[in-house]
């Protein structure tokens, strides 16, 4: 029988369970008393085993106990030693740090004194090199060495950096100014040059200069007086040409200015990098067209004064207008909401003015379109019939009016084609009062004419069918605004 002696060290140890459990692992055919007195005899043996190994281990710790209490005995008087040796070490560090102090505070103010003399050492160095670099400015300018005079201009830039607390600074400041304006005054020329003829690697040159001595905010407009001025004068020829007129100044113009803003947008990409090109661009379209002379708003004027289809005149121009427009479109992509703004309302100011007087000029058109239907005769019947073949003609009359309307102004001179519209509907109406007259004339000279009663029912289906038609008229009308 083998016994679980690991079950003792348990903290929940039930001698009984334990016996239980060693009696049920015993041999089946050994009776249970016998079972018993083995197991006693086997604790008292293991009882014995484990009394000697005690006694053994206690015997061992009571001869190592001397042992022992010689060793905390050796390590208390170690301690002792080193905590003497510490107080000793603090009382030699406060001596050193007393006798140091006065020291350090001299080293301090030693390299206080060290780095005044270096900046003052540099400062020296710098008014030196300033002196210097001014003779060589000058140098340079004598030989038209454009590059080098930036290049020294900067290096006065770097020591007047470094020379800030000299009295002299004020004026040091002022005599770099003047270097700068001197060499921007000398580049000028050369840089309108090279913009005028797009010049590409000589304008890169001299913007890499004007970027150098900090006059880049300049360049931009540079650029802008140069090509508004050549842009100016090709429509100063343009219009100086003899015979055409508006339309075909407009055309052309239109046609080279869109040519010109295609070639510069590349240009501009090239030389301008770190701007806006559609900004740029855009700004220059709407200066241009705000700025020529004669104004295309006074071109338009006089031509519509000498033309008799007005309105026709100005729906083509305006839809080249769109055209050119639509063209310059992807060049200007990009730009601010507002310059895009300003660029619409300067291209479309010289169609304001017969926007305002749009109802006038309908009414001319319209009136004598209508004017040309009157065909004066005697005979009633025929006047009836006349009435009768205007009705469809009014209404492809006013849906024509109504295309032209959106066609010129989209829309927004709507208020003046309704206007213009009753106006011209009073005057047509005009002829069917004189016809009521006529026929109530007939009716008193003769009661029993039958034929008055016929015009009187002819007249009266043609006004129905006028009504039905106006009817149509207004829904196709508000549909179309």
């Amino acid at each position: 029988m083998v016994m679980d002696v690991a079950a003792f060290s348990e903290d929940n140890f039930d001698p009984k369970d334990w016996i239980n459990k060693a009696l049920r692992a015993s041999d089946p055919t050994q009776q249970k008393e016998e079972a018993a007195a083995s197991l006693v005899m086997k604790l008292q043996l293991m009882i014995a085993n484990l009394n000697s190994a005690l006694e053994d281990q206690c015997g061992a710790v009571v001869q190592s106990i001397p042992r022992v209490l010689r060793d905390a005995a050796q390590l208390e008087t170690e301690a002792g030693l080193l905590s003497d040796k510490l107080h000793h070490i603090r009382g030699e560090m406060e001596v050193v740090v007393a006798e140091t102090r006065e020291n350090m505070s001299s080293l301090v103010r030693m390299d206080s004194v060290k780095e005044r003399l270096a900046a003052t050492t540099r400062a020296l160095q710098e008014a030196d090199n300033w002196t210097s670099l001014d003779n060589q400015v000058e140098d340079a300018f004598d030989s038209n060495d454009h590059e080098a005079v930036a290049q020294k201009i900067v290096g006065m830039g770097q020591s007047l950096r470094l020379l800030h607390h000299v009295a002299d600074y004020q004026d040091r400041v002022s005599h770099l100014e003047q270097h700068k304006n001197r060499l921007e005054a000398t580049l000028s020329p050369l840089l309108i040059t090279a913009f005028t003829i797009k010049d590409t690697e000589a304008a890169l040159r001299l913007v890499k200069m004007f970027r150098t001595i900090e006059r880049d905010k300049q360049l931009s407009k540079y650029y802008h007086k140069c090509v508004r001025a050549g842009l100016l004068q090709s429509w100063t020829e343009i219009v100086g040409g003899e015979g055409e007129g508006a339309e075909h100044w407009l055309d052309v113009w239109y046609t080279e200015l869109t040519a010109e803003l295609a070639s510069n947008k590349t240009w501009v990409e090239t030389v301008f990098s770190d701007q806006s090109s559609p900004e740029l661009i855009c700004d220059l379209v709407t200066d241009v067209l705000a700025a020529l002379q004669p104004s295309p708003q006074f071109c338009i004027e006089a031509a519509v004064k000498l033309t008799e289809d007005e309105l026709g005149l100005l729906i083509l121009l305006r839809t080249r207008t769109d055209k050119f427009l639509a063209s310059i479109e992807p060049i200007v992509v990009g730009a601010a909401d507002k310059r895009l703004r300003e660029l619409g309302k300067v291209v479309y100011k010289p169609f304001q003015v017969h926007v305002t007087r749009y109802e006038e000029l309908e009414v001319k058109m319209m009136g004598s379109e209508v004017s040309s239907w009157i065909v004066e005769k005697k005979d009633t019947i025929d006047e009836l019939h006349s009435l009768g073949n205007c009705v469809s003609k009014f209404s492809s009359l006013v849906e024509a009016a109504a295309s032209r309307c959106v066609a010129l102004t989209r829309g927004a001179a709507f208020p003046g084609l309704v206007a213009a519209i009753g106006r011209v509907l009073g005057t047509h109406l005009d002829r069917y009062r004189k016809m009521t007259r006529r026929l109530e004339k007939k009716k008193v000279i003769v009661d029993d004419d039958w034929s008055v009663l016929q015009h009187c029912l002819t007249a009266n289906q043609m006004t129905g069918e006028l009504i039905m038609m106006l009817e149509q008229l207004d829904i196709t009308v508000a549909s179309t605004f």
